[in-house]
């Protein structure tokens, strides 16, 4: 179970029902909303994926699971992608057309069904990634930066790795309260 607190951010998270605190926070500074929950399960049925499914965990479940973290993290990739492509349109169009037509391509297709990327990636345009478009997941090798290049992954492989790489291309902070406990 998740909560959310919009339009305010606390320095201590509002307890459970039953009165003990929420383990994990994240923290979305510029929409003023916090997100509370015990599981990384918990922030991406919160904060990216409505209807989220969740326990019992049969087999379904677990697919369904995977299905709506691929289909949220190819359809953020995509979104990131284009808003760069746009910007760097808008900023300096002749940076596009100085790209060899595998780098345009790249750039422009799904990131849910990739074709045109390569091995290595130097074009100084960042270059959106979905982890299980690439090996381990299917057949093709992830893209490597190179140069200039930059490659930024998304990682669906499960709710930990999908938050955890989507919060900082939101500007978003977890903070794990059991952790920052310990220290």
């Amino acid at each position: 179970m998740a909560h959310l607190v919009l339009d305010e951010l606390r320095s201590s998270a509002p307890t459970k029902p039953d009165g003990s605190e929420w383990r994990l926070r994240l923290i979305a500074r510029a929409e003023h909303q916090t997100i509370y929950g015990d599981t990384f399960e918990d922030l991406v049925r919160g904060a990216f994926i409505e209807g989220y499914p969740s326990a019992p965990y049969t087999a379904d479940v677990i697919a369904e699971m995977w299905r709506a973290r691929r289909a949220f993290a190819c359809n953020l990739a995509d979104v990131s992608q284009a808003n760069v492509v746009l910007d760097v349109e808008n900023e300096d169009p002749d940076r596009l057309h100085k790209l060899c037509q595998r780098e345009v391509r790249a750039l422009l297709e799904a990131r849910a069904t990739p074709k045109a990327t390569t091995w290595w990636w130097s074009a100084d345009i960042p270059l959106y990634i979905v982890a299980s478009s690439f090996a381990p997941f299917a057949t093709r090798k992830r893209p490597k930066p190179s140069g200039f290049g930059e490659v930024v992954m998304i990682d669906d492989f499960d709710d930990e790795s999908l938050v955890t790489s989507v919060a900082p291309l939101l500007g978003w902070e977890i903070v794990d309260v059991a952790s920052s406990d310990r220290a």
